[in-house]
């Protein structure tokens, strides 16, 4: 499963959004992995590896580009050292 909101700063909030509900997917069983595309980066990521081990799921980034923004790819399993 693959979603990608904008990675307009405008934006941030909606792939909050995302990213929590891609997080929740996770942890309930519903996937085993998901990745929220073309994120705002540092911000976004920081708060997903709050929400991810209060989850017991792992998140991970894949940087895509030089201005900081990454896909995150969110998993069952517990959090490994942050990437």
């Amino acid at each position: 499963m693959v979603h990608q909101p904008s990675a307009e700063p405008a934006h941030i909030g909606v792939a909050l959004i995302s990213t929590r509900a891609a997080i929740d997917l996770v942890a309930s069983h519903g996937a085993t992995r998901v990745t929220v595309r073309a994120v705002a980066g540092a911000q976004i990521l920081a708060a997903a590896r709050v929400l991810a081990r209060s989850a017991g799921v792992t998140v991970r980034p894949i940087w895509v580009d030089d201005d900081g923004g990454c896909d995150i790819v969110i998993s069952l399993g517990p959090a490994l050292a942050d990437a």
